[in-house]
């Protein structure tokens, strides 16, 4: 009625669907941190149990580097500035 110790195919599993959840969340979180501008290797302290927490709310409120090498927001990139390319 114990555990066979000749059988250990399930925990083997186990651990290997772990460790490749693991991996896939770490290299969603990378991701999403270079889209950012961050620095990838931030995606390390999502490990850590309680950091992980303080993390997402510092990078929520935080000012994204890809942000700032946006266009001034008086340019639109989606038709000409005001008084040039008017149709009479």
């Amino acid at each position: 009625m114990g555990a066979d110790p000749g059988n250990s195919s399930g925990v083997i599993v186990l651990f290997l669907f772990i460790l490749f959840a693991l991996a896939y969340g770490l290299w969603c979180c990378a991701r999403i941190l270079g889209r950012t501008g961050h620095n990838r290797a931030w995606a390390l302290l999502m490990i850590v149990p309680v950091i992980n927490l303080a993390v997402v709310w510092v990078l929520a409120y935080a000012r994204w580097p890809k942000l700032d090498d946006r266009a001034p927001p008086d340019r639109n990139r989606y038709r000409a500035p005001p008084g040039r390319g008017t149709v009479p």
